[in-house]
């Protein structure tokens, strides 16, 4: 399947903008674990879910790109066949409804308890209560994080019905 519907440019833009809003936080988290020496379990944790976090936004850009209509020929057993678009739009909008609510639950959590007292308390920090909070110093580089969310629901919403479109002029 080629590119003969293309992308909305708003879908374009708004989908390279998934690791832009991304980005603050993944450079802070690596920053941070570089930076800390003591901990090597949880400066792993922070290089891994950096690494996650970037991989998995730039699965937004596939929504606009040619590899999100077809598999890449390098990957076995699957490369240069189409991309189920069903299954394609249910991951983005599941994933998109997934942040949107996570998001939703840290301001519910940030709204009861106070941010500069607010720590999940992982690796060697313990429990929440030893260890006071990032502070909104840090909270900074995690605010452009509320629009990653709504940015996969939309361009998600504009795969499926672009594809959709490819799908009724192919007759399938």
């Amino acid at each position: 399947m080629n590119l003969d519907v293309a992308p909305p440019r708003w879908a374009t833009v708004l989908a390279w903008s998934a690791p832009i809003v991304c980005a603050p936080s993944v450079i802070w988290r690596v920053a941070h674990a570089l930076r800390t020496t003591t901990d090597p379990v949880g400066s792993g944790y922070l290089l891994v879910l950096s690494l996650l976090q970037l991989c998995l936004s730039l699965l937004t850009v596939g929504l606009v790109q040619g590899w999100g209509l077809t598999y890449p020929r390098w990957i076995p057993m699957v490369g240069g066949k189409p991309v189920p678009t069903a299954r394609a739009a249910a991951l983005g909008w599941a994933g998109g409804t997934a942040l949107v609510l996570l998001t939703l639950y840290i301001f519910f959590v940030m709204i009861v308890e106070p941010p500069y007292r607010f720590s999940p308390g992982i690796g060697a920090d313990g429990p929440p209560q030893n260890h006071p909070g990032p502070g909104s110093r840090v909270l900074r580089y995690y605010i452009p994080l509320v629009f990653w969310g709504p940015i996969v629901l939309a361009v998600t919403t504009s795969y499926y019905r672009r594809t959709a479109q490819l799908r009724t002029e192919r007759g399938r």
